[in-house]
């Protein structure tokens, strides 16, 4: 593709990214007033990721360890999701009475209440949400931990885990929660 004109601004293809779909390094929107005065609507970052257009979804986070809940719940919260977060299993069911999620990521061993109790009661008093489930372990070599994620059959990731292994686990669950 060669240079063209787009509006009164010369277009390069320099701008495009290995997609072919023109990124521009700035966007501009000027509206005008009924008295025909510039107004600026807002920017785009000069560098940097591009801003969301729309949440991709909403996900609670359910850890005690706070590390762990900021790492993901930033990280998530770049990817375009809204994110909550809980400290154990029974902060998480009061937000669940609160909000719909739609991906719940839960570690196995918390206080007061834990991944395992979480999942039992979650699945007599909303079991549509089951499905939407991802445990998150670092206790993988537990006979305990290891028997439960075999019952349940939701999946689960050990900790710390691949950005794009989480990624694809989370779109997994999405379209499996689409699809019912």
């Amino acid at each position: 593709m060669s240079r063209a004109m787009q509006g009164n601004r010369e277009y390069s293809p320099a701008g495009e990214k290995e997609s072919g779909i023109p990124q521009p390094s700035r966007l501009e929107v000027l509206l005008l007033s009924p008295r025909h005065t510039r107004v600026s609507a807002g920017r785009r970052p000069l560098k940097g990721r591009a801003m969301t257009q729309h949440l991709l979804g909403t996900i609670l986070v359910i850890d005690d360890e706070p590390s762990i809940v900021r790492a993901l719940a930033g990280l998530l919260r770049r990817d375009g999701y809204a994110v909550f977060t809980a400290s154990n299993g029974r902060q998480a069911l009061a937000q669940l009475q609160a909000r719909h999620y739609d991906v719940i990521l839960c570690d196995l061993r918390m206080p007061e209440l834990d991944g395992p109790t979480f999942y039992a009661i979650l699945t007599r008093q909303y079991p549509a949400l089951r499905q939407r489930i991802i445990f998150l372990t670092g206790d993988t070599g537990g006979e305990d931990s290891r028997t439960f994620l075999t019952q349940c059959g939701r999946p689960w990731l050990r900790k710390p885990s691949p950005i794009m292994m989480l990624r694809r686990t989370i779109q997994h669950v999405l379209q499996t929660a689409a699809q019912a």
